[in-house]
């Protein structure tokens, strides 16, 4: 959430452009709020609904449209829905998200050029894309670890060796 308020800052000093940047970073402050309050039964409709980050998918999706396509400083927030599958559901649930992501990231780069009228860099599209399988498979190593090494708990961190 730091670049886009640091992008909204900048642009403060521009009088059209900060109307629409403070809807797009008011649009996942609310959609964070609301996780926040309600994690719990989120987490646990999410576990049994693989099929409900599709919404957050999809969300996170017209966030990156909004705030630029291929520019957008929101691509860590975008990594927010593969990063929980991939903790839930493992490789599976990771290669699935970032599989489904990936047209919808594409849809959102084609909206993001219709606003901001300046053609995407290709090469950093295709990092993107990259990064959404690396970052997920690198993500499900790190929970297969902490699950097997009993995280949360009294013994983390512990080295990975020493682990069943």
């Amino acid at each position: 959430m730091i670049p886009p308020l640091v992008l909204l800052v900048v642009l403060l000093i521009d009088g059209e452009a900060w109307r629409s940047l403070v809807a797009v970073l008011g649009f996942p402050v609310f959609l964070n709020l609301l996780i926040s309050l309600f994690h719990r039964p989120l987490n646990r409709n999410v576990a049994y609904h693989p099929r409900l980050l599709g919404i957050d998918l999809i969300l996170v999706a017209v966030v990156v449209a909004l705030s630029g396509g291929w520019r957008t400083p929101y691509y860590l927030y975008a990594l927010s829905p593969l990063l929980a599958s991939a903790y839930l559901f493992q490789l599976r649930g990771a290669m699935v998200a970032a599989t489904v992501f990936v047209p919808l990231y594409l849809g959102a780069v084609a909206i993001g050029y219709r606003l901001i009228e300046q053609p995407p860099n290709w090469l950093v599209v295709m990092i993107a894309v990259v990064g959404f399988y690396l970052i997920s498979g690198a993500w499900v190593l790190l929970s297969t670890w902490s699950n097997a090494c009993g995280w949360p708990g009294t013994n983390w961190p512990m080295p990975i060796a020493t682990c069943r």
